[in-house]
């Protein structure tokens, strides 16, 4: 079996009827918002193999408290920072973003200490802290200065990522409000999927503050590993989340160099600016492409109708100038016009 895809086993009660399935849904059926197609394959019985998987993985320093809020406190919440079309709010790609104390910049993944805000995190929240102090968890802060609120809707999400160690105390306390939802933990070859119920709050701490990166897939359901060690689909619904921070003053101490900014030596005013940008384009853009070039020519091997129409309709003396042809997908549809010319860029 391919590692990292994913897969569904039907178990039919008869040979036949296998052989059925297998004539009328291979490499023809299409599934889900992408339309993407079935692959069937033939299997005696399933392998029972023990391993580790990314649904039971947990990241030491993750805290989730469930129930933290009650639905009437959530309520109350969620009156206190709503959004409203009369206020300047950020509209990001993947969701809508506002800030409180101080504005959280995504870029960087930082603030701008000298730059408060004039719109303080909302009195209503004030009752979390005590509540969370009765818990007695590690903590670098008793009261949060800065606060960011995210709306996603279902197909939303954050890209990963780990919030800036010097810009920010230990630990990142987030609120889940209105529904669950599964967030993704990254280190190194590792990934955990862990499940975040609504009402609950989310604390990072330590290596799982320092040096796993964080994010939401953006899509409209979650898989989900339930307590019986069974996978089941949850669909997704609006969901806000509520995340607080307090800023440090001066550099990080982790004991987590491998993203620590403090720990990285700062670029000196005389170096090269080309050579600079050319190294962060290779590591950000061109490795990123090498990585997922395989998994990108996998999922994209059906021409869209639409395209194939519209290069159907050429004739054999027409050119056709294909500028980002991806994996050449769409090369063999009319074999009459690329026996003549298609220039591909890549």
């Amino acid at each position: 079996m391919i590692p990292n895809k994913s897969y569904c086993f039907l178990e039919c009660e008869s040979i036949k009827d296998a052989e059925l399935l297998f004539q009328s849904l291979h490499g023809k059926s299409t599934l889900g918002q992408n339309d993407s197609v079935l692959y069937l394959s033939y299997f005696v019985d399933i392998p029972n193999e023990s391993f580790v998987d990314s649904k039971s993985l947990i990241p030491s320093g993750l805290v989730i408290l469930k129930d933290f809020v009650d639905g009437e406190e959530e309520i109350l919440l969620l009156k206190s920072v709503e959004f409203s079309e009369n206020e300047e709010n950020q509209t990001l790609k993947h969701r809508s973003v506002k800030h409180f104390g101080y504005e959280f910049m995504y870029g960087t993944n930082n603030v701008d200490p000298e730059n408060p805000l004039d719109k303080k995190i909302p009195k209503e929240c004030d009752f979390l802290w005590k509540r969370l102090k009765e818990k007695s968890l590690p903590m670098e802060w008793e009261f949060p200065d800065q606060m960011t609120v995210n709306e996603y809707l279902p197909g939303q999400g954050i890209p990963p990522h780990v919030d800036t160690h010097s810009a920010f105390l230990d630990p990142i306390v987030s609120l889940s409000l209105q529904s669950d939802i599964v967030m993704e933990f990254r280190k190194g070859n590792m990934k955990a999927e862990i499940l975040v119920p609504k009402r609950s709050l989310l604390l990072m701490t330590g290596e799982a503050r320092y040096d796993w990166t964080h994010g939401i897939t953006p899509r409209h359901m979650d898989v989900i590993l339930t307590e019986n060690r069974t996978l089941t689909t949850a669909n997704r619904s609006k969901r806000t989340s509520l995340t607080f921070r307090r800023l440090r003053r001066g550099a990080c101490s982790c004991s987590f160099p491998r993203l620590c900014d403090s720990r990285k030596e700062p670029i000196k005013e005389s170096v090269d600016l080309e050579e600079v940008a050319a190294k962060l384009e290779t590591e950000n853009v061109h490795n990123v492409y090498d990585q997922i070039a395989s998994h990108f020519s996998e999922t994209r091997h059906s021409p869209w109708p639409q395209v194939a129409e519209f290069l159907n309709s050429f004739d054999q003396s027409d050119v056709l100038l294909d500028v980002g042809c991806g994996n050449g997908k769409y090369l063999n549809v009319n074999k009459e016009l690329m026996s003549v010319s298609i220039f591909c860029f890549y």
